[in-house]
């Protein structure tokens, strides 16, 4: 089974799911409130790259409530990316002009971490990152500016128009200064990795 806020996410995946048998059943809800599945019933949960996005009391509870009595484990998967990359640079200096207007930019890295730490501390067993595939990409200092100029609000922030269009200034100011042509699009490696951590509870 699966859960997203977004009917067209849900969409997306029927349509790459559609050549093959079992398709899981869908269900559109909020991720903040109770998922719809029957207590101590789930031995897997798995999400890519938006645990972080949720209320994080609101994960622990519903992995205690839901964790089946024969063992279940968290695994978590995100994109890593070379620390000289154009876009962990870029990244990081969003996340520098953030915390200059007083905002503050949720990591998915950090986020991930503490929820780990807190369910460790809880008895949960982590076990060793898998990196499951490698590939290469091309990208220039103007894509990521195109791209935090073309969704609402910025990195996960509910902002206006205005306070957005000066942070995007700011950062465009930086990025020159670091790469001087923004639209030189460099190539770097990213992979794929799962962090794992068996639950405790209800066992």
């Amino acid at each position: 089974m699966g859960i997203d806020l977004s009917a067209g996410m849900l969409d997306v995946y029927r349509k790459r799911f559609d050549q093959h048998q079992n398709m899981p059943h869908l269900i559109q809800t909020d991720g903040n409130e109770q998922w719809p599945f029957e207590q101590g019933t789930v031995s897997v949960f798995f999400s890519s790259r938006a645990m972080h996005q949720l209320n994080q009391q609101n994960v622990l509870k519903q992995l205690e409530r839901l964790s089946s009595p024969s063992g279940s484990i968290l695994i978590l998967g995100n994109v890593k990316r070379n620390k000289k990359s154009v876009k962990t640079i870029m990244r990081k200096q969003m996340h520098q002009v953030l915390n200059e207007f007083g905002l503050k930019e949720k990591s998915g890295q950090s986020n991930r971490n503490q929820l780990f730490e807190i369910i460790e501390q809880q008895g949960g067993e982590r076990l060793e990152p898998v990196t499951t595939s490698r590939w290469k990409v091309s990208h220039a200092p103007i894509d990521s500016i195109n791209s935090w100029q073309n969704v609402d609000g910025i990195a996960g922030q509910s902002v206006d128009q205005a306070l957005k269009t000066q942070i995007l200034e700011t950062l465009i100011v930086r990025a020159k200064e670091q790469f001087n042509d923004l639209n030189q699009a460099l190539e770097a490696e990213e992979t794929y990795e799962l962090n794992a951590i068996k639950l405790p509870y209800n066992q």
